[in-house]
């Protein structure tokens, strides 16, 4: 695995540079989808046009996930998404302390602490609509890992991390 300490010069390294100005921050909303999709904010609320995020958000719409600590799973995308958003609504979410990516892009973690959101690619073919998961950042890009293999920023860059490395 690929940790954020370990910047460097690749695609999947500069990904995780991309990503560093997370660490740190507070988790200020987590939202689960009817479709299982999971949704957080971190860093102070941001002001869109017809809503509010974090200046970050990472959106896994695309991916299995699962929040577990301890050794033990609280939550997972194939819970019946009224029992997620219940065992979400009373979880205390620190800071994001690190993450990590595979090799490959594909399995992904991000650890608050003692929490652990694990995030599991389904989709790997050719589509770039089915993401596997994406991050809004401040400047308003999104970086968008998957499917497969891939990183874009906002769909301008497009790289095989095969070509990476």
């Amino acid at each position: 695995m690929l940790t954020s300490v370990e910047l460097g010069g690749d695609l999947r390294q500069q990904a995780l540079a991309v990503l560093a100005p997370m660490i740190g921050l507070p988790v200020e909303k987590v939202r689960i989808s009817k479709r299982g999709a999971l949704i957080v904010d971190l860093g102070a609320p941001k002001r869109m046009q017809t809503y509010v995020r974090g200046e970050w958000r990472i959106g896994i719409f695309n991916s299995a996930w699962r929040l577990g600590a301890g050794g033990r799973v609280l939550v997972g995308s194939g819970d019946d998404w009224r029992r997620a958003a219940e065992a979400m609504q009373d979880l205390l979410i620190p800071p994001l302390s690190t993450f990590e990516i595979d090799e490959s892009l594909l399995d992904s973690n991000f650890y608050f602490e003692n929490l652990r959101l694990q995030i599991f690619p389904l989709y790997t073919g050719p589509d770039d609509r089915f993401d596997a998961w994406t991050v809004w950042m401040p400047s308003e890009q999104q970086l968008r890992v998957g499917p497969g293999p891939r990183l874009r920023i906002d769909g301008e860059m497009d790289h095989s991390a095969a070509s990476a490395g």
